[in-house]
């Protein structure tokens, strides 16, 4: 149904559906927009470019912040159970590859409602908002319980395909068994999250996500230690932390949405009335984002059955590396998502010129993030993993593991904002996948089982190794930026649908 034009004091927008108060929306409409109308008027010129910036950096921070406050639980999950041992440390992250594999399709359910809502968002269609977040409810819940029944009933086959180790796959059954339920409660935090971000409230979700990573580090001490009235748990007390956190952040985030009169508010009577025709629109763009995060997610598990079979201590120190890694690469997150909120609302008041700046813009900014974060990666490459209760060996590994992914991160920087930022805000979610998954499963894949199980090479040479796949990526992306083939105004055909 079209969205009415604006009539009387009442109410700015009225549709046959949904009503929101002319104080409410003007409030929000006033402080998100500012930055963008001055932007708007003189892109090219110092206030333009300084009215830009402020805009990006009111969404980049905030979910920046978000980021490092998950990171946060991941790393604060390792660094406790860390104090328990290599195969505890081993077990718990092959638990949390399942837990990975869902939250990256359900980031690509999310990526794809960001496209449309902010291109919604921009021209002011509620509806259609509306409508995205109930077909985000809909297919997230399917992955969520796709994920969470064999986490539950049968962990023990989930695990066996990525090790044999017997000990490790009992500290990872026990895990997922409890963890399994928390799919759901992301599942709904984060189609309400990314809505608030959309429509310019990027600080709720940043503060119900500190409040939640506050609650894990606390239960996570007190569950794993048998610290006040709870029993020494082990790795049973991160997986009951990690459950009661999500459940908690679930329950703020729907409480918050449903008191505010936010416009991520859910209306069961427009979210849920879809249409084929609407549907068929979304998922010719949609499906190409969750089949790229999908094909991603199982490409990186497949480098970590790689990592697996060459011994459990360099899994640890994978594991180590990583959670390390991805408190550097928080930033970026928020860059990127930011890029495709502030291009996609750009594109949706169709300033196809003005979108082309900003991108552009944002691949400078990106570069320069990625050379501050690897510098500060190599400079505390050897002193982070000190933290770690494990063998001098594993940590010398992560240190020279962290060292070598230190000069990877202005490349790979540039692919996150320009493939899951620009490319995917204009709708170019085709071209993104092919770029990205031929530079997965074409050359990153085969390298790595190469070089880490045929040639034998440490694991940090083999980080070297498959850095030949963000080469290939960045070498495809951005002629493509270049040449304006990537912006694509969506809500003009959905609409229609």
């Amino acid at each position: 149904m079209p969205l009415k034009q604006p009539s009387g004091k009442e109410c700015l927008f009225r549709t046959e559906f949904i009503f929101i108060p002319k104080h409410a929306f003007q409030a929000l409409d006033q402080s998100f927009h500012a930055g963008f109308t001055k932007a708007m008027n003189s892109i090219l010129g110092k206030a333009g470019k300084a009215a830009f910036y402020k805009w990006l950096w009111s969404l980049a921070l905030p979910i920046a912040l978000q980021n490092l406050l998950t990171s946060s639980i991941s790393f604060v999950d390792t660094l406790m159970i860390g104090q328990l041992g290599s195969v505890e440390i081993a077990g718990v992250g092959l638990g949390n590859q399942l837990f990975f594999l869902f939250n990256i399709f359900y980031f690509g359910i999310t990526s794809s409602s960001v496209i449309f809502i902010s291109q919604y968002w921009g021209s002011k269609s509620l509806v259609g908002m509306q409508k995205i977040m109930g077909l985000s409810l809909i297919v997230g819940s399917a992955g969520a319980a796709v994920m969470a029944i064999p986490s539950i009933f049968c962990p023990q086959v989930l695990l066996r395909m990525f090790t044999d180790d017997i000990q490790v796959i009992e500290v990872g059954c026990d895990y997922l068994r409890i963890v399994g339920a928390s799919y759901f409660f992301v599942c709904i935090t984060n189609t309400f999250g990314s809505t608030l971000r959309c429509t310019g409230d990027a600080e709720t979700p940043m503060k119900i996500g500190f409040i939640a990573m506050i609650a894990n580090a606390l239960l996570d001490w007190m569950m794993i230690f048998g610290i006040a009235f709870f029993p020494v748990m082990g790795t049973k007390g991160a997986a009951w932390a990690t459950l009661f956190s999500r459940l908690m952040e679930m329950v703020l985030t729907v409480l918050y949405v449903k008191k505010s009169r936010s416009p991520a508010r859910l209306d069961l009577k427009i979210a849920f009335k879809l249409n084929w025709a609407f549907v068929k629109t979304v998922l010719k763009t949609a499906l190409p984002v969750v089949l790229n995060e999908t094909l991603w997610a199982l490409g990186m598990t497949v480098y970590k059955m790689a990592y697996a079979r060459m011994g459990v201590d360099v899994l640890a120190s994978v594991n180590i590396s990583e959670a390390i890694n991805n408190l550097f690469f928080v930033m970026l997150i928020g860059i990127s998502n930011a890029t495709n909120i502030v291009v996609g609302i750009t594109i949706g008041q169709h300033k196809k010129e003005l979108a082309q700046a900003y991108a552009m813009i944002c691949i400078k900014l990106s570069v320069l993030t990625g050379i501050l974060m690897g510098g500060l990666l190599a400079a505390t490459s050897s002193i982070v993993p000190l933290c770690f209760n494990v063998s001098s060996s594993i940590r010398s590994t992560t240190a020279k593991s962290l060292l070598n992914l230190s000069w990877q991160m202005p490349v790979k920087c540039y692919n996150m904002v320009s493939i899951t930022g620009i490319l995917r805000s204009g709708g170019d979610t085709r071209f993104a996948l092919i770029a990205e998954e031929i530079g997965i499963w074409f050359v990153g894949v085969p390298i790595a089982w190469i070089s880490g199980l045929v040639w034998k090479l440490p694991i940090w040479w083999v980080y070297a190794c498959i850095f030949s796949e963000e080469l290939w990526k960045a070498c495809l992306s951005l002629p493509r930026i270049v040449k304006r083939k990537w912006i694509n105004d969506l809500t003009s055909t959905a609409s229609r649908a």
